[in-house]
């Protein structure tokens, strides 16, 4: 409902602004210009956010993870997570194993942007947990002030992580933007 309502708001507002920039009667924009001018302009976000109440009293925050990298071995997924008691927010890193053995996550995540920040974060929890029959490796990293300034603005060129103590990951094949999105989302609610 609120894309519909944005999108009609935006579309109205090209004809506006051709109108005035035109001294004859408005010519609506073709239908792929506005769709072009949409995606280029605005990003229509789906802040799908999560809440888990959890026993302890803490109130957390969440996305569930999407998939940054992938290739015939393993996939990489990433999401934000906030802990609203403790105003923390973490990145969740999620190891999908497809061709090749279980390990566990170990070491840091290593992240570099595309504004030429890189980012070393220390892993606070590792699990293994079963999704849909499937084994994946899970690791939580604290982000501290600087490291969300950096997040909330640029995208992601590479991930990589440590599993059993060897490093894997690579450049980025499938949104490079997650977090920046998630992090407007977080802000904006």
């Amino acid at each position: 409902m609120k894309k519909t309502f944005f999108i009609l708001c935006l579309t109205t507002s090209l004809f506006a602004y051709q109108k005035t920039e035109s001294k004859t009667s408005p010519k609506p924009l073709p239908i792929t210009m506005q769709y072009r001018l949409i995606n280029e302009e605005f990003d229509l976000i789906d802040c799908d956010i999560k809440t888990n109440n959890r026993p302890d009293g803490n109130v957390i925050k969440y996305f569930n993870p999407k998939p940054v990298i992938q290739n015939e071995k393993y996939d990489i997924a990433l999401s934000l997570y906030y802990n609203e008691t403790t105003s923390t927010y973490f990145i969740s890193t999620s190891v999908l194993f497809k061709r090749m053995e279980i390990k566990d996550l170990t070491g840091d995540l290593l992240i570099q942007t595309d504004s030429n920040n890189g980012i070393q974060l220390t892993q606070v929890l590792s699990n293994k947990v079963t999704m849909n029959g499937e084994v994946l490796s899970v690791g939580m990293y604290e982000l501290t002030k600087r490291d969300i300034e950096i997040l909330k603005k640029a995208n992601i060129k590479s991930v990589f992580i440590y599993l059993d103590g060897n490093q894997y990951g690579n450049t980025l094949n499938i949104n490079r933007n997650l977090l920046v999105q998630q992090f407007k989302c977080f802000f904006n609610q």
